[in-house]
């Protein structure tokens, strides 16, 4: 039996995206998610805000932060997605412990 876990994945979107091409490069993202089974219960936009170092030649990034279920097995090909989208400056995935 497949073990679903909930886990926060924290993301820096690149600024250069204007708001219409944020918003797409977050639904592009949680369409990953829900294609590997998993289920958004919360998301948070929090914005543009300054880096603590330069990234891509971006001194800022926007942020975004999603909370989902999804299988354990899941995890490694939606990581390796996330690292290939341009658009995805960093991102951090962390479990929620129970």
């Amino acid at each position: 039996m497949p073990r679903e876990r909930e886990y926060e994945l924290l993301m820096v979107l690149s600024p250069a995206l204007d708001e219409a091409g944020s918003s797409k490069a977050v639904e592009n993202v949680h369409k990953l998610i829900s294609d590997r089974g998993g289920n958004l219960t919360a998301q948070e936009d929090w914005g543009l805000k300054r880096l603590a170092y330069p990234l891509r030649d971006f001194r800022e990034g926007n942020y975004h932060l999603a909370r989902f279920t999804i299988e354990v097995g899941q995890l490694r090909d939606l990581e390796a997605s996330l690292r290939l989208r341009e658009e995805v400056l960093r991102h951090l995935l962390t479990r929620v412990e129970a």
